[in-house]
C-alpha cells in the first residue's frame, strides 16, 4: 500500500523521493497542468464550489444546459444528462434499461452496472441468442474497455442482433481517448437499425473532472432525467463543468501528446516476448509477477492490486499518461527487460 500526499502526474513523491508515476487513471495528465489549475480557480470565483439546488428545482443554472448540449455534440448523440459521478450515471442508465424489459451483460460487469434483474452471460454468442429469441424488449450492457487488461471490446458482434435492442456502453475508460477527437466508443460502435445506443461515462478518467453523464436519444435521456438519481441528487460541481467546457483545447493538446507516447511505447514493448500492447489505450497489462517490486527499486510506481478478491494474484499494469517523456518510457522499458537479469543499475 502506498499513500500519496501530492498531485501525481509524471512523478509522485514517496518518502521524500521522486518516483515515476505509471499508475492511476489521469490519462491526459490534467491535474498537473497550470493552465487547467487556472480554469479551476477561475470557476470557483465565478460559480462557487457547488450549485445549491437540484436539477429539477425552480432555480436552475444555464451552465448545466449548455454543458449537456456540448457533451451531446462532442459524443455525437441527441441529448445528455450529467451527474455528480460516473458511478451514479451508470447506475441510473442501468436502472432505466432494467425498467424496459430483459437486460443482459457479460460476466463481471462493473458494480455500477449491476442490477437485480441483470442476466449475466458467459459469452457474446449467448447474449445474441438470448436477445434474438426473446419476445420481450431487451437491452445489453457492455464496457468499452477492460480497465484491468487495457483491452478494447470488439463491437462487431452486435450486428448479429436481428431485433430492436438498446445497448448501454460504459465508456468511462474510453471517452477522451478513443475516436479521432477523443469522442470515445460512440465512434467505434456499428450502426444498425436494430441498435439504439446509450453511452454512460465518467469524466474523471481522462479529463480529471469529477462527474459523469449519460448520452443517447432525446427520448431516452428525458426518461433518465425523471429518475431519482438525477432529480434527487446534487448536480455535478459547476467548477468541473466550467473546467471541462473551457478546457477543450487543453484536452486536444494532451491527447496528441498521449498518442505520441502510446505509439512509441507500443513499438518498443511489442518487440519483447510475452508483452502485447495495441497502443489505442494507455493501460498495459504486465504479466511478470516480479515486476512491481523490481520497479519500486528503480523508483517507478506501477498500478498493482489483487482482483476480484484479496486472495487473487497481483494484477500489475503500467498506466501511461500525456505527461510522460520518452526518457520516462525508456526507464520503464529497461526495468521490464534488462532488469529481469537482476543486474540493477542506476537509471
Amino acid at each position: 500500500m502506498v499513500y500519496l500526499n501530492d498531485i501525481p502526474g509524471r512523478i509522485t513523491i514517496i518518502g521524500g523521493q521522486a518516483y515515476l508515476f505509471f499508475s492511476g487513471f489521469s490519462y491526459l495528465g490534467m491535474p498537473s497542468l497550470p493552465e487547467f489549475q487556472k480554469l479551476l480557480q477561475e470557476s470557483v470565483g465565478i460559480y462557487g464550489s457547488v450549485f445549491p439546488s437540484s436539477r429539477v428545482s425552480n432555480t436552475r443554472h444555464q451552465l448545466y444546459q449548455d454543458f449537456e448540449l456540448m457533451l451531446s455534440e462532442y459524443i455525437d448523440c441527441q441529448s445528455s444528462a450529467c451527474f455528480s459521478s460516473g458511478y451514479l450515471a451508470a447506475s441510473a442508465a442501468t436502472q432505466f434499461l432494467a425498467s424496459k424489459g430483459n437486460i443482459f451483460s457479460l460476466e463481471h460487469p462493473h458494480p455500477a452496472l449491476k442490477h437485480i434483474n441483470l442476466k449475466k452471460m458467459a459469452a457474446v454468442d449467448a447474449i445474441i441468442e438470448a436477445v434474438n429469441s426473446s419476445n420481450e424488449p431487451c437491452s445489453i450492457v457492455l464496457e468499452s474497455v477492460n480497465p484491468l487488461t487495457g483491452e478494447l471490446l470488439n463491437f462487431n458482434w452486435l450486428l448479429k442482433i436481428k431485433r430492436p435492442v438498446r445497448v448501454l456502453v460504459d465508456d468511462s475508460h474510453g471517452i477522451g481517448i478513443l475516436g479521432e477527437n477523443g469522442e470515445g466508443a460512440k465512434a467505434l460502435v456499428p450502426a444498425s437499425d436494430s441498435l439504439k445506443y446509450l453511452i454512460c461515462y465518467s469524466l474523471s478518467k481522462a479529463f480529471s473532472c469529477e462527474g459523469g453523464a449519460v448520452s443517447g436519444d432525446e427520448e431516452d435521456i428525458l426518461m433518465v432525467k425523471k429518475m431519482p438519481q438525477f432529480t434527487a441528487a446534487a448536480p455535478m460541481s459547476p467548477v468541473m463543468v466550467y473546467a471541462w467546457m473551457s478546457g477543450r483545447n487543453l484536452f486536444r493538446n494532451q491527447l496528441h501528446k498521449l498518442r505520441e507516447n502510446l505509439c512509441y511505447f507500443k513499438k518498443q514493448i511489442n518487440a519483447i516476448d510475452a508483452f502485447q500492447f495495441d497502443g489505442k489505450l494507455p493501460i498495459c497489462f504486465l504479466p511478470d509477477a516480479t515486476l512491481y517490486e523490481r520497479a519500486m527499486k528503480y523508483r517507478i510506481l506501477l498500478s498493482a492490486f489483487r482482483y476480484p478478491t484479496a486472495n487473487d494474484p497481483l494484477l500489475t499494469r503500467s498506466v501511461i499518461n500525456a505527461l510522460h517523456t520518452k526518457e520516462d518510457l525508456n526507464k520503464l522499458l529497461y526495468c521490464i527487460t534488462e532488469g529481469k537479469s537482476g543486474k540493477e543499475k542506476n537509471i
